[in-house]
């Protein structure tokens, strides 16, 4: 065999692992196409329950807040009934009347 078919035969050769190289690659490519596909269905998902999430969750949420600022105006109005019952109480002990303590 003369040179030149040698050079010949081994450009044919690196020509095949080229091409075969290039379909590995095409093939992995497919395979991160699929890949993205997947992740973007599985991200409009998720979109999807958290906005169901948050219609569901914000009236619960804005219920809760409401029931606790009540919460706390009864406590504040609670606060200050006590408050007014021990000057009362003190009121009456200094009189010697003890008769809200019975």
């Amino acid at each position: 065999m003369d040179e030149l078919q040698t050079k010949l035969l081994i450009s044919e050769s690196q020509g095949v692992e080229l091409v075969e190289s290039l379909r590995q690659r095409e093939l992995a490519l497919a395979e991160m196409g699929q890949r993205i596909n997947a992740l973007n269905r599985e991200l409009e998902r998720v979109h999807q329950f958290h906005t169901a999430l948050e219609q569901w969750l914000r009236p619960a949420l804005d219920e809760i807040e409401k029931k606790l600022q009540t919460l706390e105006k009864s406590q504040q109005s609670s606060q200050r009934i006590l408050e007014e019952v021990e000057q009362v109480q003190a009121l009456l002990d200094r009189q010697g009347n003890t008769s809200l303590r019975k």
